[in-house]
């Protein structure tokens, strides 16, 4: 196909700002957790979206934000390296805390940015239309669609020229519902502190015979154990 475009566009923004939410909203597709529970995306999400020539990369990043341990360090230098091999970046904020922040103000001290951002309010369903005309950048809405289609116009106009880079019917590089192995578990943390096992990975629940019960047929009983004078219990298979 010629004239096409295809350009890849890092959903950038603090915890909770509606990342995940759009990028589903976009792809039309559960690709990426949401959660109320801040920094339930922990690595980077890929959604696709067809539009006429255009073919659309996004990529969901975790959420910016100070690190306080190891696992949040991680995320960040994650976000940071999608952040400088994207081609346009989507800076996302509630409209409700409008004015945004400048997004450099977020990455840490020393980082550059040298993408293209466009700047976008998010739960534009919970402000009235006077607040949305006051806004000094887009706002759209995940949960009703509001401001998507302009919002993809725009994105249209700064993603380079080239061919696309995954077949036509290709929805992500995650199965749909992506992360589905952590869903279960948000929010199961140990007491005084969150495990990225818990509510994951459980042992199989063990059933076991009584104490008093004979050995299963062809297994004999232990060398120098006592033998029982008390009447035993029937095994049940």
């Amino acid at each position: 196909m010629t004239g096409t475009k295809c350009g890849t566009i890092a959903i950038a923004g603090r915890p909770n700002v509606g990342k995940s939410s759009l990028m589903n909203a976009l792809v039309g597709q559960p690709l990426s957790i949401v959660s109320a529970k801040a920094q339930a995306t922990r690595s980077p999400v890929i959604g696709l979206r067809i539009e006429g020539p255009n073919q659309f990369v996004f990529r969901d990043l975790p959420g910016l934000l100070d690190p306080t341990y190891l696992l949040q360090t991680r995320m960040v230098e994650m976000a940071l390296r999608e952040l400088a091999e994207a081609d346009a970046v989507l800076y996302l904020h509630p409209g409700r805390e409008a004015p945004a922040p400048s997004l450099p103000s977020l990455l840490p001290a020393g980082s550059r940015l040298r993408r293209r951002v466009v700047t976008v309010y998010t739960k534009a369903d919970l402000l009235d239309q006077a607040s949305i005309a006051a806004l000094d950048a887009p706002a759209v809405s995940a949960t009703s669609g509001a401001g998507l289609g302009p919002l993809l116009e725009l994105l249209a106009s700064v993603v380079p020229p080239g061919p696309w880079l995954y077949p036509a019917d290709d929805l992500g590089t995650q199965p749909t519902g992506g992360e589905h192995g952590r869903r279960a578990g948000l929010g199961r943390g140990r007491r005084g502190g969150g495990s990225l096992r818990s509510g994951v990975c459980r042992r199989p629940r063990i059933h076991r015979a009584p104490r008093d019960a004979p050995p299963p047929a062809g297994r004999s009983r232990a060398p120098g154990r006592r033998r029982r004078t008390t009447p035993r219990r029937a095994w049940v298979r």
